[in-house]
């Protein structure tokens, strides 16, 4: 089967069994469920957000959310995050490293955003069962 593409440059991430097609130039990210029979996405893309302050080990955290600033940046304690920034690499299967600002952050899934942007109440059931809380 073939996933749809809305960027030239696409990373793959995998979270609690979803799998996370990052759309870097599109600065979005859509969900399929490993577990699902159906090939569709769980939701319509999603915008990251940048959650948190970074601790003294200078990591932070990542969540899916269906909530987008109005510019490509979210403040971060007194520096300046990117979302999708051109230092940040990703590292398999939930890390990303921003080298720009120091940060790891680690990915985790917004189950109340992903939950709110489908009206497939079954479907979304049936995907929250399949989550693990953290």
């Amino acid at each position: 089967g073939s996933l749809p593409i809305y960027s030239s440059k696409i990373v793959v991430s995998v979270v609690d069994n979803v799998i996370l097609v990052h759309q870097v130039d599109a600065k979005v990210v859509i969900l399929y469920d490993i577990f699902s029979d159906s090939r569709a996405p769980i939701s319509a893309p999603l915008p990251l957000l940048l959650r948190g302050i970074p601790r003294s080990s200078s990591s932070s955290f990542m969540s899916i959310s269906r909530d987008s600033e109005s510019s490509e940046t979210n403040k971060t304690g007194d520096h300046e995050a990117v979302i999708y920034g051109d230092d940040w690499t990703f590292l398999v299967p939930d890390l990303i490293c921003d080298v720009a600002n120091n940060f790891l952050w680690k990915i985790q899934l917004d189950l109340e955003a992903i939950s709110a942007s489908s009206s497939d109440v079954p479907s979304v059931l049936e995907f929250l069962q399949s989550r693990k809380l953290e």
